[in-house]
């Protein structure tokens, strides 16, 4: 076990004691390390405000970006800094459409998703939601600078012609957050080669792209060479037609046979009705402790794996944003297909990861088509999807590449921080302190 784990910064006393107790763990040297872990937990925030941050809200996994945040703002500037979590979205919302300050420079860091929970119809060119908060306020405040500090990668392919007193600053995705956790996370090396599966799949929380890519790989028979988990499918949805619930469109010729094929894998998984665990992967009390969910439930299911099939919280806009779900595939030591924004291959080769491009065919990253993405992600990799085999004896090849790499994605968070200040050193500032009003 870690030594240090997310509920020494998220748990009362009084239930991390009992924690303790449960587990069968040393309790002074538990408590010690607890009273640590919410003094530096104390400390970031403290620094971050002393810096002039404003924390209107805060994820409780984040101790890097809190961290980073000092950092980046400048010197000798007259500006008002705020920092929020998105989540819940309505009141990032409210908060855009009633601003107003006499500060010329504003800078925002919001950490997690802009989608405002809501999937986007890709077909119907729709606008993220969050970009369009950002737009809006820009607009209305002519005069006030604004500068975003933003998890999410490409967020200005999201405007059709970004604001002028509107910039954008990337400061790495939800992988950045627990990065002080996973750098005691050791790499999964110890793989069981008399495993019957290729790769694994897994899908906890409902995403359109989801419930279409495990229709697809039942569709294409690969539930017989992969562990593929539907956490989010309850009993109501498996009555419902595949499209039911989500805004995708078989709108091309060429995705006629993709329509069969999905629509014969989502009657096999009608038919089979698969049971479901439940969404409840995380200790009680504590948000998204994704460590203990790898060590506890995935670290015995990536030994029988030996590539990954991940979908991400984002998928269809242009933006996107990275989150354990990738990082779980580089300690896992898989090789990875990511299925994300467009381009978020190429983002992770660029941030210094090995995306095994000998083994793996990553041609369906650079396209812009929701459907295609998806089903090239699977079809150009059949071969090694289905047949695990042929999945060993390249994982063995590969493998001193592969402790390589879960050394890389420990470090990344830093990488990230680098190319933030790099990108803060580039913003244009105005240089008069307030308006000639209050506004």
């Amino acid at each position: 076990m870690p030594d240090l784990r997310e509920s020494m910064f998220q748990k009362n006393p009084r239930d991390f004691l009992d924690e303790v107790q449960n587990l069968g763990l040393d309790q002074q040297s538990q408590l010690k390390l607890w009273q640590q872990c919410q003094a530096k937990k104390q400390l970031l925030r403290t620094k971050a405000v002393q810096a002039g941050a404003i924390i209107c809200s805060m994820p409780p996994t984040d101790r890097f970006t809190i961290d980073l945040v000092p950092q980046l703002l400048p010197q000798s500037l007259d500006c008002v800094v705020f920092y929020f979590w998105s989540n819940p979205p309505y009141e990032l919302e409210q908060w855009c459409a009633r601003f107003k300050s006499s500060k010329r420079n504003v800078i925002m860091v919001i950490k997690d998703s802009l989608c405002g929970w809501r999937d986007v119809d890709w077909w119907n060119r729709d606008v993220l939601a969050g970009a369009a908060w950002l737009q809006d306020m820009a607009i209305r405040c002519p005069d006030n600078n604004f500068v975003i500090l933003t998890s999410l990668e490409n967020l200005d392919q999201e405007f059709s012609c970004l604001p002028g007193n509107l910039q954008l600053v990337s400061c790495g995705g939800d992988l950045v957050n627990q990065q002080d956790l996973y750098a005691q996370v050791d790499p999964v090396l110890d793989k069981d080669l008399s495993s019957k599966y290729s790769f694994i799949s897994l899908n906890c929380h409902r995403r359109p792209a989801r419930k279409m890519l495990i229709s697809y790989l039942y569709g294409r028979g690969l539930e017989t060479t992969g562990h593929i988990s539907h956490l989010f499918l309850e009993p109501a949805m498996l009555e419902q037609d595949l499209l039911h619930d989500i805004c995708w469109q078989f709108d091309l010729p060429r995705h006629d046979q993709l329509r069969s094929t999905m629509l014969q894998g989502w009657e096999k998984i009608q038919h089979n009705r698969p049971e479901s665990p439940g969404l409840n992967i995380y200790p009680e009390n504590v948000i998204n402790d994704n460590v203990s969910n790898f060590e506890q439930n995935l670290r015995p299911m990536y030994r029988q794996s030996f590539v990954e099939l991940t979908v991400e919280t984002t998928f269809e806009p242009a933006s996107f944003l990275l989150t354990d779900k990738t990082q779980n595939i580089f300690f896992a030591c898989n090789f990875p297909i990511l299925l994300s924004g467009r381009g978020a291959v190429q983002h992770l080769r660029h941030m210094g990861m090995d995306m095994f491009d000998d083994v793996i065919d990553h041609g369906y990253d650079s396209m812009s088509n929701p459907m295609d993405r998806l089903a090239q992600a699977v079809d150009r990799n059949f071969q090694i999807l289905s047949d695990p085999d042929l999945a060993k004896t390249q994982w063995l090849r590969c493998r001193d590449r592969m402790a390589a790499n879960a050394e890389a994605i420990k470090t990344i968070a830093f990488r990230y921080g680098d190319r933030a200040r790099a990108q803060m050193s580039r913003v244009r500032w105005n240089q008069t302190q307030t308006l000639p009003k209050d506004i």
